[in-house]
């Protein structure tokens, strides 16, 4: 009998810098998959989703146990990776019409949490029936969202309604303002399951897609592959950029610069003002799984093949006909000049990486086996490396010299790989996964 998934969330102390081995002050174990782990004061907020259900969970980072949680109401789903505000936490709840459609959403609602107490400071009904695409973005007692269309025949452009842009009072729900997408959307199937579930999960649901703002503007990506700059008063579309790919990460805005990348290999540095490229810089792989680590007169960024997650272990035994999912075979770590956008450095791992984080002077990076490399962040060159001898899928830093690690004992499989090969393999199935008699 194969034995059950376990996921896993444990802190290392003073895990940036040093061995880091002996450091394991606690572990939090769940059947669930875990996705999203986020710093909400001292603690750590995220999301645990899997057959018993979906809930939000806030632990205590300095002892490992819950301070509460928050579940999903039966019938309902989650939608993006909640937004953790100060002392706030945004979520969509929605609706979905057919369980087996998750662009199927018929009611979504925004849900504010109290982050000290777990307890919901209100809900708010959006005034829309379409799929909303980004993680609530709040601002000055606005709720802003985008959305793409529910539409029975999606592979036909020619029927295809745009998307909008919409902003609306929190307090009231009333719309300030609506903006139609000028243009068909393209890429149908990246639009489609973007939810998080209790019967499944989708990758994309792993990865951050959120807006920012200034004072004047409002800017997110679309799955179509364009960056959008609004107006914030009036939502007018000031400009847009186009990538030649996915563009659903978020863009990170520094000194009046957007930064990101997109799933057609290349990593843009994009003027906020006019919407204008500064440059772009080749990677060589899919771009934006990790933040951006700015360092100095740098920026250093995270480049693979990050399209292929494991979905559930469930999902996969009821269903061997599922998607294939691959492990992660490629990563690059990148250092690009601020102002031309040259790599200065290039550091090339074998498995997906998460960070960067910078140290003592030192790019500290975690990859998927285990692995943790300190670079010099001048050449790139590796002074450190150790074994954590643990299955990583992600890394959160939290108050003080402490990391809130992502474990799992489920491995990616090979690329290639189908799960209908692997559970009819028993030496891949056991070695993969484990077994009980």
């Amino acid at each position: 009998m194969l034995r059950t998934a376990r996921w896993a969330l444990l802190v290392l102390l003073a895990a940036l810098t040093g061995e880091v081995a002996a450091g394991r002050s606690w572990e939090y174990t769940t059947a669930s998959e875990i996705f999203g782990p986020r710093a909400i004061g001292d603690d750590v907020v995220f999301v645990e989703s899997g057959e018993a259900g979906t809930r939000i969970v806030r632990l205590n980072a300095g002892t490992g146990r819950p301070v509460w949680s928050y579940a999903i109401e039966p019938g309902r789903r989650l939608l993006r990776l909640p937004t953790v505000d100060g002392q706030k936490i945004y979520l969509y709840s929605a609706a979905i019409e057919n369980e087996r459609d998750d662009g199927s959403a018929i009611e979504t609602r925004l849900v504010t949490l109290d982050g000290g107490s777990g307890q919901v400071a209100s809900s708010l009904s959006l005034p829309t029936r379409d799929l909303v695409v980004h993680s609530p973005f709040v601002a000055n007692g606005r709720l802003y969202f985008a959305t793409v269309p529910r539409d029975d025949n999606f592979y036909e452009p020619s029927r295809h309604p745009p998307g909008s842009f919409v902003a609306c009072e929190l307090a009231s729900g009333r719309i300030v303002w609506k903006t139609a997408l000028p243009l068909r959307q393209a890429r149908a199937t990246d639009l489609q399951n973007l939810t998080l579930g209790s019967r499944s999960v989708n990758p994309w649901i792993a990865r951050p897609t959120e807006m920012t703002a200034d004072e004047s503007r409002l800017y997110l990506g679309y799955p179509n592959g364009r960056l959008f700059g609004l107006d914030l008063r009036t939502g007018a579309i000031a400009w847009q950029f186009r990538t030649r790919d996915r563009f659903l990460v978020s863009p990170v805005l520094q000194d009046g610069v957007l930064y990101f990348g997109s799933q057609d290999w290349n990593f843009y540095a994009v003027r906020a003002a006019t919407g204008t490229l500064a440059w772009s810089a080749a990677t060589g792989a899919d771009v934006g799984h990790s933040a951006p680590l700015f360092d100095r007169d740098q920026i250093i960024v995270s480049s693979g093949e990050y399209q292929l997650l494991p979905i559930s272990s469930i999902v996969m035994f009821s269903n061997p006909d599922a998607n294939d999912y691959a492990d992660h075979s490629t990563n690059s770590i990148l250092a690009l000049d601020l102002v031309s956008g040259n790599i200065r450095w290039r550091h090339d791992g074998a498995s997906v990486s998460y960070g960067p984080l910078l140290r003592n002077q030192r790019v500290v990076i975690f990859d998927a086996r285990g692995l943790r490399t300190e670079l010099d962040p001048d050449r790139g060159t590796v002074l450190r490396e150790q074994a954590l001898n643990m299955l990583l899928r992600g890394v959160t830093p939290v108050t003080g010299n402490r990391l809130v690690l992502q474990t799992s004992n489920i491995a990616f499989f090979r690329r290639g790989t189908h799960f209908r090969d692997l559970v009819t393999d028993g030496d891949i199935r056991d070695r993969l996964l484990g077994s009980d008699e």
